[in-house]
């Protein structure tokens, strides 16, 4: 069973301290999965070398949320997707790195903590921590609602990496030192507005990774379309154009580049379709190829079968081309009489 230390006769505050060393070997991982399950949340952590788990923790739990000092040896920590199923919950665990090295991965999203930095997952889904060398953390349980975060966005910054030296970071690290130096004596009262302020803290921090995350998105966005007109720009007359070869060519999958291009007018197929058209409307209404046929111009502007290119053609301009190319004819001879 987890010890715990009870030091103060007012309800609504559970003060913790564990410490591995004092269990037999054989229960130590036993023990440390409790202790972590009850002031975090459910987690399996192991040794990958077979040594005993040698670990402590001391800190409080109260109503909004829990906040603990906790130094552990080089190990792995899973939140299993049965753990989930198993008690759900909708906190973020925050974990702030105060020595040592920690990677955090969750949702496809990876981070390294070095000390200073600290990262959040969210406990409604899987996810892992490597311990590389052994660590000291802050580590805490919050409520998602107390952060007045948007839980779907909070999601995207899953195991980022924030630092203590920029934005909000400073804030965020300079509390939670504060609040490490109180843990063990702090009131029932002034632990729950402690969480809370801590809550509306990493809350602010998440808002401006969100606003930054937004702004790099659109500008990576911006550089992907410039990138892929550039590319149909100078392969228009290839009949091997195509989404497909745009995507290769800028060594990206044809899925995310067609999610990148999505807010555009034209899907990408469409856009190459309609500039090569352009391009043959050019050259029919070009007298230096009025003795090319209307294959031969098809031809070098990438069609490879008339029909499509006659179909296709006369979708976009209403007329077949060789009715085009009359009427480019007598327009240019009008002109210049």
């Amino acid at each position: 069973m987890v010890k715990i230390q009870q030091t103060h006769p007012e309800p609504g505050i559970i003060v913790v301290s564990a410490d591995t060393s004092c269990e037999r070997p054989a229960d130590r991982a036993e023990f440390w999965n409790e202790v972590v399950r009850k002031q975090v949340v459910e987690l399996e952590c192991k040794t990958d070398t077979g040594q005993d788990l040698l670990c402590t923790l001391d800190g409080f739990s109260c109503s909004t949320g829990s906040a603990n000092a906790i130094h552990v040896g080089k190990m792995s920590v899973r939140r299993l997707a049965r753990a989930v199923d198993r008690e759900p919950s909708d906190a973020v665990v925050l974990n702030l790195l105060l020595r040592g090295e920690m990677q955090v991965a969750q949702l496809g999203n990876e981070g390294l903590l070095t000390p200073g930095d600290f990262s959040i997952c969210v406990a409604d889904r899987p996810y892992e921590l490597q311990i590389p060398v052994g660590m000291q953390v802050a580590s805490f349980r919050i409520p998602v609602e107390q952060m007045g975060c948007n839980r779907t966005a909070l999601k995207r910054l899953a195991a980022r990496t924030f630092s203590g030296e920029s934005g909000m970071g400073p804030l965020v690290r300079a509390y939670v030192l504060a609040l490490m130096k109180q843990r063990l004596t702090i009131t029932s009262k002034a632990a729950e507005a402690a969480m809370r302020q801590l809550a509306s803290l990493l809350g602010a921090a998440a808002q401006e990774a969100l606003q930054e995350s937004s702004v790099q998105r659109t500008e990576h966005r911006e550089r992907m379309v410039l990138q892929a007109r550039y590319h149909v720009d100078r392969n228009i007359d290839s009949d091997e154009l195509s989404a497909a070869s745009v995507a290769a060519a800028m060594r990206v999958s044809t899925r995310h580049l067609q999610r990148v291009w999505a807010d555009e007018e034209d899907s990408l197929v469409a856009y190459i379709a309609r500039k090569r058209l352009e391009r043959v409307a050019a050259s029919l209404s070009n007298p230096a190829r009025s003795m090319e046929s209307l294959t031969q111009i098809a031809m070098s502007h990438g069609y490879l079968n008339m029909s499509h290119f006659s179909r296709a053609f006369r979708e976009k301009h209403g007329m077949t081309p060789s009715a085009f190319r009359q009427g480019a004819a007598i327009s240019t001879a009008t002109h210049r009489a």
